[in-house]
Order: C-alpha cells, then structure tokens, then sequence
C-alpha cells in the first residue's frame, strides 16, 4: 500500500476519521487514503468539466470539485497543493466546505490580475462613479477592481473598495458604488486599481466555510448577491484559517468574514466592500493582528463580541461604525478612519487601547465613549 493512508468513515456522523501518517493498521473493510507527498497543481476553467483530472490540459468546472478532491487525500507535511482558477465568473449556489486535518497547505488562487491609474473622477451619481484612466487594456464587464490609497481631488478614500465594472470600458471605467450619499470623490483623483479577472459568485446561500486550514486565497472576488442576503462570504471555524492577500476583495454579503468557535483569517491588504459586517468575529478566544485590510462601505466595519484582535495599519471608510466591539479587546496601531458615522464604538466592558495613533478624517464621531472616559456599560476608548 505504498503511499496510502488507512481510512476511517464515522457511519454515524459522516465525518472522515484518519490515522496517522506512520501507522501501518490495515483494515480490509475500509478504503484506503491516497498520499499527496510532493507540491502539487490543479486547475479551475469556466469550459472545464469536473469529470476531467484537473490538469492544466484538462481542468475541472468547479472549485466545489477541486477541494472535494484534494480533501480526500492525505497531504504530507510540508508540501503545498495550488489550485489555479482560470479568468471568469463561477457561480454557485452551494457552499463551499474542505475539511482535511493533515499538515499541508492549500492555496486558491486566480491566474490573472492586471493594473491601471485612475487619473481623475469623470462623473458620480445613481450609484456609478465615471473614471478617467489611463488604460483599459485586459479590462471587461463584470470584472472587479480593487482601489487603493487614492489621493488628489475631493474625498479621494471614498472611492477605495472592491468595485464591479459595468459597461464596456473605453478611456474611463465605470464602477458600481453601493452607498452615493452626501460624500462623493470629485476632481483629480489618482489610484492604482488592481483587476480581478476571477470572480466567485454565489446566488444564494452561503460562500466559503472552512474548519481546516488553508494556505492563501488569492487574485479573486468573491461576490455575494447582497449586502442583507444572511451568508457569510467566508466563514471559519473551529480550526478553519486562511490568509487573504492583498489582491483579494469581498462583497455584498451580510457578513464578509465570519470568525466563531476558533475560526481565524489573516487579512493582509485585502479589501471587503458593501457589507452589513465587513467582519464579524464571534467568542474566537484567539488574539490575532489583522493587517493592511481596506473595510469600506459597509454597516459594520469590524463588530467583534467577546474577542480579542490588533488592528495594524487597517482602514475603515465610509461605515455607518468603522469597529464595533461588544465585550472585546481590540488593540490599535497606524489605523487610519475616514468618512464613518461612528469610527470606534465600544461597549459593554470593551476596552480599545492605542487610539491616539489613530488618524480620524471626516467621521460624525471618532470614539464613543469619548477618548479615556467611562462609558457604554464600564467600556473604555483608551489613548
């Protein structure tokens, strides 16, 4: 049985139960579990078929498939396993679930993204910013962008978020924007845009569901179909966590991440957009540094409830309340808190701590309570 790992299947529960990788109990009664010992690659297309082998030559349809299929396996310790999505859209009404304890590491991750220069705002209005750039090569309909640390012109940071196109571009883009209010970019306003050409989109139910780690999700959008839709974009769980690298945006779900029961997620540079909770973090019982995220234009930028997080160098923009924070820690470093209702809200025997390094913009309210004051239920918005 050379490179296979006895299986276990609990009849009761439907749950994979593995031995380990060293023993050598053979039961005749059980199937055996296949050894991915060396880094290996599978890939995604939109004309693939899930009855192919995951080839490059011949890839599966779904990344339903994909996980499905590398969770079956026993990953040694070590070795990385990418699965390659090619450029568009997948939709699915299916949650997306992997749940494989061995050590190895799993990595998603779109095969394009390309990159332009906003140079000014043409137009805004009726939910749709008109933007001049200065290139429209390898940019479509329905593509996302992600804006980043746009400056120049008139409340430039509003603009930053993970957007769709609409229309045919031409020498400008139009963006869907979900919340034109009485804030709006104008003039000459400059950014880098990043272009996803991956997009996952659910229709309905939830998106991604995790209770194993993963490596890295990368170069993709993940889509909801609204903002109050009740799913989560990605949620983790027990011992779910993924890194979501810096060309990587979520949107229009009701929660964007959701942490519980010791779900964790890196959110390094990513972008969530458009969601009743950017995150949402639930009893983690974890301490974790979240950094370089963009939460924009949602209703809740953060809401931890008796949690524990570092927000390093993290920007909130455009919330109705940029962290709100139920019985939680948060710690505070380089957060930068622009155009909010309210930018830190604590409650309920929560203590924020770090908030003169914060730089406020623009909010209704930058702390409630105010800074270094008793207030909300024994809460405190420490300087």
């Amino acid at each position: 049985m050379a490179n296979q790992i006895p299986l276990i299947l609990n009849s009761s529960t439907g749950v994979i139960e593995r031995l380990s990788s060293n023993d050598t109990l053979c039961i005749p009664t059980k199937p055996p579990l296949l050894r991915i010992t060396t880094n290996t690659s599978y890939y995604v297309a939109t004309t693939g078929n899930d009855t192919n082998d995951g080839s490059s030559a011949t890839p599966w349809a779904t990344l339903e498939h994909a996980l499905r299929v590398i969770g079956s396996y026993w990953i040694d310790a070590g070795v990385t396993v990418t699965v390659y999505l090619a450029d568009g859209k997948y939709t699915s009404t299916t949650r997306l679930t992997y749940n494989n304890p061995t050590a190895g590491t799993i990595n998603i991750t779109g095969t394009h993204t390309y990159s332009c220069n906003i140079t000014s705002v043409q137009s805004a209005g009726l939910g749709l910013y008109v933007l001049n750039v200065d290139s429209n090569a390898n940019i479509a309909e329905d593509d996302y962008v992600l804006i980043k640390n746009a400056t120049g012109g008139t409340n430039p940071q509003v603009l930053q978020g993970c957007h769709r196109v609409q229309g045919t571009p031409t020498n400008q883009i139009t963006i869907e924007f979900a919340r034109m209010g009485g804030v709006v970019a104008t003039g000459a306003v400059s950014a880098t845009v990043t272009v996803l050409k991956t997009q996952l989109y659910w229709s309905t139910g939830h998106g991604m569901w995790f209770t194993s780690a993963l490596g890295s999700i990368d170069k993709l959008a993940i889509v909801g179909s609204a903002y109050n839709n009740g799913y989560a974009g990605l949620a983790l769980s027990q011992n779910g966590h993924v890194t979501l690298s810096s060309s990587c945006g979520i949107t229009k779900w009701q929660y964007g991440v959701l942490e519980t029961s010791g779900g964790s997620v890196a959110l390094n540079g990513s972008v969530i957009t458009a969601c009743t909770y950017g995150m949402y973090a639930w009893m983690t019982n974890n301490f974790e540094t979240v950094t370089l995220p963009y939460i924009t234009a949602c209703v809740y930028g953060f809401y931890l409830v008796g949690s524990s997080l570092q927000f390093s160098s993290t920007h909130f923009i455009y919330c109705d309340y940029g962290a709100y924070c139920t019985a939680s820690v948060y710690i505070l470093t380089g957060v930068l808190a622009s155009y909010n209702g309210t930018a830190l809200y604590a409650r309920r025997g929560s203590m924020l701590s770090g908030a003169s390094g914060v730089s406020f913009t623009s909010n209704t309210t930058d702390t409630n309570p105010a800074l270094d004051t008793e207030g909300n239920i024994l809460s405190y918005i420490i300087s």
